[in-house]
């Protein structure tokens, strides 16, 4: 009888030993983040497209549970949208002075936000059955550039100086300058306005493309977007054969992206709007969160 038992166990090591595996692949989709927080009373925050790919490395240690790490390529992204009263400033040169007035209008604010992020998920895989997968862990995510595409619609509420534009939101959170030192795009707006507040409109330009820390007034030593993000991550994965598979993923951001020197509203001004003190800033947490679904083949 001890004979028996002794080869039956020997016999589930083997089988055991055998089903120890690295497998390593590859895998790419389509994936819709956004960022969550609080939200003023007209802003929404949607979900906006972007793709992923990269390789993967698991270790099963037998035929239900394994490891995994990966190194991706994530196109994270989210649609701020602000619509009802806003606000913009027009600057005022003259000879003897210079004045920063705000305006208020109805309009739309629109702003994509992409984050160009590398992420090291670290994950524990346990397969139920043959064919299903499922995972749960952390991604360390490294964001190596962030970028800002939008516009803004303005029509003012005053009826003896009408301004209406439509003016082109281009930032690059990296590089970007306080008042726009280093915009080399020059294209022009042009609108009728009282310059200095005597009755007399006169034509006034200002540019039409306006970076990131356009109405900063002091040098940007840092990034509104942090650069390091922590994430849970868990999902499915449906494997069509041993090999190919496909998999959904769901992430939930950890830690605030954002930086509150440079988080301010787009609803609310200072009573008194100068060079030095043009926003309200907003101590918010916004953390990122969406899903991928991807393809792969691991072999």
């Amino acid at each position: 009888m001890r004979r028996i038992t002794l080869l039956i166990l020997m016999l589930a090591m083997a089988k055991v030993s055998s089903a120890q595996d690295l497998k390593i692949g590859v895998r790419a989709g389509q994936n819709f983040y956004k960022m969550l927080g609080p939200l003023e009373s007209q802003e929404t925050q949607n979900l906006s497209g972007g793709f992923h790919f990269g390789i993967t490395g698991t270790y099963y240690f037998n035929d239900y549970f394994g490891v995994r790490t990966e190194i991706l390529y994530i196109q994270k992204s989210s649609l701020l949208e602000n619509e009802g009263q806003v606000f913009t400033f027009v600057d005022v040169n003259t000879a003897t002075s210079s004045t920063r007035n705000v305006e208020f209008g109805q309009g739309k604010y629109t702003l994509k936000r992409t984050f160009n992020t590398f992420a090291v998920p670290l994950q524990a895989v346990i397969k139920p059955i043959k064919k299903i997968e499922l995972f749960g862990g952390v991604n360390l995510e490294f964001v190596a550039g962030s970028i800002g595409q939008g516009n803004l619609d303005f029509d003012n509420f005053d009826p003896t100086c009408p301004i209406s534009f439509d003016q082109t939101l281009n930032f690059n959170y990296n590089v970007d300058e306080a008042l726009d030192f280093n915009n080399s795009n020059t294209a022009q707006l042009t609108i009728n306005y009282d310059r200095d507040g005597d009755g007399d409109k006169e034509l006034h330009s200002f540019r039409k493309n306006i970076g990131a820390y356009r109405y900063f007034n002091e040098e940007v030593d840092k990034n509104l977007i942090r650069a390091f993000d922590l994430a849970l991550t868990g999902g499915i994965a449906y494997y069509i054969n041993p090999g190919l598979y496909v998999r959904g993923t769901f992430d939930y951001g950890l830690l605030d992206i954002t930086r509150q020197e440079y988080d301010y509203s787009l609803e609310e001004v200072p009573d008194e709007v100068t060079f030095d003190n043009s926003f309200i800033f907003r101590d918010d947490f916004d953390r990122k969160i969406g899903f991928q679904v991807s393809l792969g083949f691991q072999f």
